[in-house]
């Protein structure tokens, strides 16, 4: 349920000021805590809220957990972020998470970064046992989805155990797209370090 809500928090500091509504909603059924890698999970979820913010121009933006599955014991959940976004062209869809690939819906759609992000997501959530895909249509939007699998916990408030060496440790983060900036500085913070 946290790193939901984180993820939305990031999106709401990537959009700034453009015209954006940006929610995060959990299932009822998703359990509160769950055992898992929640650096690889918050890593793509990052990066999912992070393109959104980045080619959604106006409209909205929601990321969500729904459980998939109800046998209790090993919950799959999958976790969507959903934008309005100029979606992706049918050709592009199937090759988007292969290294170095860029989708652009536009003739005139300005694409950065090095197009590593969702093949390296694809690849942390196999690790997790799971699927990531994609659902879009040109001019309406596009849905990242990925499913994991996870052990139940029950815990009152689980805290995130970082290495003694790590808190409070000052981290520089040096990159030429301020969206990758942000979301580095998010996931630094996350883990109790400083990012500057």
């Amino acid at each position: 349920h946290a790193l939901v809500e984180e993820a939305a928090t990031t999106c709401r500091i990537l959009v700034g000021e453009k015209p954006i509504a940006v929610s995060h909603a959990v299932e009822a059924a998703v359990p509160r805590w769950v055992e898992g890698d929640s650096g690889r999970l918050y890593q793509v979820l990052l990066n999912f809220v992070g393109n959104a913010a980045k080619f959604t121009q106006t409209g909205e933006i929601c990321c969500r957990a729904i459980r998939v599955d109800r046998d209790g014991s090993k919950p799959r959940i999958r976790l969507e972020v959903v934008d309005t976004g100029p979606g992706i062209s049918p050709d592009q869809t199937d090759r988007m998470f292969e290294p170095f690939e860029r989708g652009s819906a536009a003739p005139n759609e300005q694409s950065d970064g090095a197009g590593l992000g969702l093949a390296i997501s694809k690849r942390l959530v196999e690790m997790m046992r799971g699927s990531l895909w994609l659902e879009s249509e040109l001019g309406s939007g596009t849905t990242f989805f990925f499913t994991a699998h996870f052990g139940c916990i029950s815990l009152d408030a689980p805290q995130l155990h970082t290495p003694p060496s790590l808190r409070d440790l000052n981290v520089l983060i040096i990159d030429d797209h301020p969206h990758s900036c942000a979301l580095l500085k998010s996931l630094v913070e996350r883990f109790g370090m400083h990012g500057q």
